[in-house]
């Protein structure tokens, strides 16, 4: 599997401040004869979004196109997390597990209303690390319009 067409035109980089959040597992409870999902109120989920739905509303500031059509999207995202005291290592080979920090990150952009769905998301780069020396913790995010590849139409399957 290979990342095709990284080339792209920028559309908004951005920062958020502060330890990554991944995505809580939703939890469900039965009301009546339903049952309904939800996320427990004390998660710092709710907050880490809040505050990258900021971030990425300052970064487009007085822009005149604060939101984008129906096109591929590359999503470039590098989260790091406070360095355990022990630990000499950058690279976190711990929890949480990468696509949930993406998953929430996927979510505070939709609900930013940059774009209508997470679906226009065509690739991804995600990385994490803890801190270096001097560092604070925070997301790097940098989001890309790609250019459409179009596939001809020939002759037979393999053309």
């Amino acid at each position: 599997m290979t990342i095709e067409n990284l080339s792209g035109t920028m559309l908004v980089e951005f920062d958020v401040r502060g330890t990554p959040v991944a995505q809580p597992r939703a939890r469900h409870a039965r009301i009546g004869n339903s049952i309904r999902s939800y996320y427990p109120a004390k998660h710092p989920i709710g907050a880490w979004k809040n505050m990258a739905i900021l971030s990425i509303q300052e970064a487009l500031g007085d822009a005149k196109q604060k939101s984008i059509g129906d096109i591929p999207i590359l999503v470039i995202a590098e989260f790091v997390f406070p360095r355990p005291k022990a630990s000499k290592i950058v690279e976190k080979i711990t929890k949480p597990d990468i696509d949930n920090l993406g998953k929430a990150l996927m979510d505070a952009i939709t609900a930013s209303g940059f774009w209508r769905d997470d679906g226009l998301v065509s690739q991804t780069i995600l990385s994490k690390r803890n801190t270096r020396d001097g560092e604070m913790p925070h997301t790097k995010v940098g989001i890309y319009a790609l250019t459409p590849t179009i596939v001809s139409r020939g002759k037979g399957r393999h053309s």
